[in-house]
């Protein structure tokens, strides 16, 4: 009795947290109400060093392509860098942009949103997205 219990439980967890993320087509589902933390590096193309104070703007859009938040952050001595946006609500993608230093072209990268695929804490209501790394070209 208690294992059916148990199982049911955990199927309708995997449900509920299948059911959030996709619909029965494949598209995925915006992230409703939360907030985004995105991580990741500044380095040059060539040599893989890594770059300070390069400035990395988030443009939060919306399934409409509508800027509904938009941050900035700016790379450490090490070319790490972390960006928040506030808490969103039905947010469907990300645009990062490096702004390069003088002397290197800018960069962008897209994030589609998907709890499926980067950690996501329903509790906190916290998408992590990682690993968002920018390797900047030099300019002639």
């Amino acid at each position: 009795m208690i294992r059916k219990s148990i199982e049911i439980f955990i199927f309708l967890l995997c449900a509920a947290t299948a059911l959030s993320c996709s619909t029965e087509d494949g598209r995925l589902v915006p992230l409703q109400d939360g907030v985004v933390v995105i991580t990741g590096s500044v380095s040059e193309a060539g040599t893989g060093a890594p770059l300070q104070d390069v400035r990395i703007t988030l443009e939060a859009k919306s399934e409409s392509d509508i800027t509904i938040d938009r941050k900035t952050s700016y790379s450490t001595s090490d070319g790490i860098f972390t960006i928040r946006t506030g808490r969103l609500k039905k947010v469907s993608r990300c645009i990062l942009t490096a702004n390069a230093k003088e002397g290197y072209e800018d960069s962008n990268i897209e994030v589609v949103i998907s709890p499926d695929e980067y950690s996501y804490n329903p509790k906190e209501r916290i998408l992590h997205v990682n690993d968002c790394n920018f390797y900047m070209q030099k300019t002639e």
